[in-house]
């Protein structure tokens, strides 16, 4: 967490599909900064590890996602779907508009 959040999140702001651990639920990234991240939330989430999501960040093309400043998953894309790996369980995950 030693890098500030990149200043243009709008591409990346809203809600997504998030498909993970053969499930699907819901993420919501916000403008709104907690300390040197961004507020994230999750619904309907079945696994433990998204249910955590409370933070995010963007830096280098990629969407990191924090529980409790712990990293979660590092995902690259574009605006539409990010791809990446969970850091707990070395499992794909998803990021869908």
């Amino acid at each position: 967490m030693s890098q500030p959040p990149v200043k243009s999140t709008k591409p990346r702001t809203g809600n997504w599909t998030v498909e993970a651990d053969g499930s699907s639920c819901r993420l919501q990234l916000s403008s709104a900064p907690t300390l040197d991240l961004y507020k994230a939330s999750t619904t309907r989430c079945t696994s433990k590890i998204l249910q955590g999501v409370n933070a995010w960040s963007a830096r280098d093309g990629e969407i990191v996602l924090y529980s409790h400043g712990t990293v979660v998953a590092q995902l690259k894309g574009d605006e539409t779907s990010y791809f990446g790996i969970l850091e707990s369980s070395g499992k794909a995950i998803k990021l869908t508009r």
